[in-house]
């Protein structure tokens, strides 16, 4: 069946919204479980994950390494929030440091980077992402990479955590409006020449820095 190019994009907008919005759902699920739990939990799907690696790629491999990636992220920032980024600012640091890296990344100096080095393997960027059928395209196509889903979670995580009763939507608002930001741009440069992706940590990123860093204390 032919698709026209138009509706495949909608397609995977559509796709990085909504799961998007599971991530965040379930980053305010496992806020609750105990940090024994989140290691046991971690260590076991990091284990299952690397045993499916050796797997042949194949669709069934694929969709192994979807829910894996998924839980990884989520239970990974969730220990991340408890052991590492543990307030507000720890959290506007590493938010600023791993947009600044994301964007860096997509420029042509930036292709040296982890990040770009990862996107340009196809294989490996197929077990590092969340990847799903698209109405006329051939096979699993990446939709959003497991460290985007680990970096949402965590900017899900940590204003659960604070008593700040604005917390919830802190830990909501910047993300999704964030996230409609970024597929907003990338709608609008998707016809462009050259135009190869967009950092999906940009927008996220800082529109928490922006709604968490006046409330922070000198």
């Amino acid at each position: 069946m032919d698709v026209p190019v138009k509706n495949r994009m909608h397609w995977e907008l559509t796709y990085i919204f909504l799961l998007t919005g599971l991530i965040i759902l379930l980053a305010a699920a496992v806020r609750g479980c105990s940090e024994q739990m989140a290691v046991a939990g971690f260590a076991v799907a990091l284990a299952l994950n690397c045993w499916v690696w050796k797997q042949t790629v194949s669709r069934t491999v694929v969709y192994l390494h979807n829910g894996l990636n998924i839980i990884c992220a989520v239970l990974l920032a969730y220990l991340l929030s408890a052991y590492v980024f543990v307030s507000d600012s720890t959290v506007i640091g590493a938010a600023f440091g791993v947009v600044v890296m994301d964007v860096f990344s997509f420029t042509k100096r930036g292709g040296f980077t982890l990040n770009a080095r990862l996107m340009e393997r196809k294989n490996t960027a197929v077990r590092l992402s969340v990847c799903l059928p698209v109405p006329g395209k051939r096979g699993l196509i990446p939709v959003i990479g497991t460290g985007d889903l680990v970096f949402y979670s965590l900017l899900t995580i940590v204003p659960l955590q604070s008593v700040n009763r604005a917390g919830p939507l802190i830990a909501v608002l910047p993300v999704l409006a964030g996230q409609l930001l970024n597929l907003a741009i990338i709608a609008a440069l998707k016809n462009r020449a050259g135009f190869k992706g967009f950092p999906a940590t940009l927008m996220p990123g800082l529109l928490f820095i922006a709604v968490v860093l006046p409330g922070i204390q000198p």
